[in-house]
């Protein structure tokens, strides 16, 4: 006799066989892999680099080349000109916008930095200012006379050039103001000079008018790291060209820079 299994019984051994486990069914559901421990996972991108790419050689001359440029810009000449075209275009515009003569500080140091890179690249060399001396580019101060002042390797003495008479022997202390109220300013030190003597003239005359000692005057400092400079509008006098030479008048301010033997 016959007798057909129940619907439950027929579920039950159906559950039986699905969940029966075997070592093909394992290998079927198993992953692939064992998972790897989390800090031995590998990555699946390259870490990326934040650095800046190194300039290559081609990239160092172009950035030269946009540089020179722009120097080029700055003292208003055409690519390419030479060293003696930046030299002439610095001095004329360095007299118009040195402090001194009352230009503006930022544009002038604009002008410094644009001869001194166009040099650089003409006689591949980069200047290096000596230490507490008069620094100058094109003959041009780079600072201004207040600046130099404040350098203790230097004392500055102010000058008023008489090129028809005689000046006092004593030194100024103050101006006459248009009202004829004198203001009391700086003591301001006379000489005399003849516009056919020479800077180096000039010099010689300045440190006896000043009274500077035997060991500070030109020529008898133990420091040979810069010396006496006269200054003028901004400009550092040559001692072998004539005062004719820089136009001077009666009356105009000079301003001595005498190197302290430090």
């Amino acid at each position: 006799m016959y007798f057909a299994p129940s619907a439950s019984l027929e579920a039950h051994a159906l559950r039986a066989h699905f969940t029966r486990s075997t070592p093909a069914r394992r290998a079927l559901l198993a992953p692939p892999h064992p998972p790897l421990p989390p800090l031995a996972r590998p990555a699946l991108l390259p870490a990326l680099s934040l650095s800046p790419p190194r300039p290559t050689a081609l990239t160092r001359r172009a950035a030269s080349a946009r540089a020179a440029a722009d120097a080029w810009a700055t003292l208003g000449l055409r690519p390419g000109a030479d060293l003696d075209a930046c030299k002439r275009a610095f001095r004329q515009l360095a007299l118009s916008h040195h402090p001194d003569t009352g230009g503006d500080a930022q544009r002038f140091a604009a002008l410094v930095h644009a001869y001194e890179q166009l040099e650089a690249a003409a006689t591949g060399q980069a200047r290096v200012g000596a230490r507490s001396a008069v620094r100058s580019v094109g003959g041009m101060l780079v600072a201004s006379v207040e600046e130099l002042k404040a350098d203790p390797a230097y004392e500055v003495f102010t000058v008023r050039l008489s090129l028809e008479s005689e000046a006092s022997d004593r030194p100024k202390r103050g101006v006459t103001a248009a009202g004829g109220a004198e203001v009391a300013l700086e003591v301001v030190y006379e000489v005399t000079a003849s516009e056919w003597d020479s800077v180096a003239d000039l010099r010689a005359r300045l440190q006896e008018r000043v009274d500077l000692p035997d060991g500070r005057r030109h020529g008898n400092l133990r420091n040979r790291l810069g010396g006496h400079e006269i200054i003028y509008k901004g400009q550092l006098m040559a001692e072998h060209l004539l005062l004719a030479d820089y136009e001077l008048n009666d009356g105009d301010i000079l301003h001595f820079a005498a190197r302290r033997d430090v």
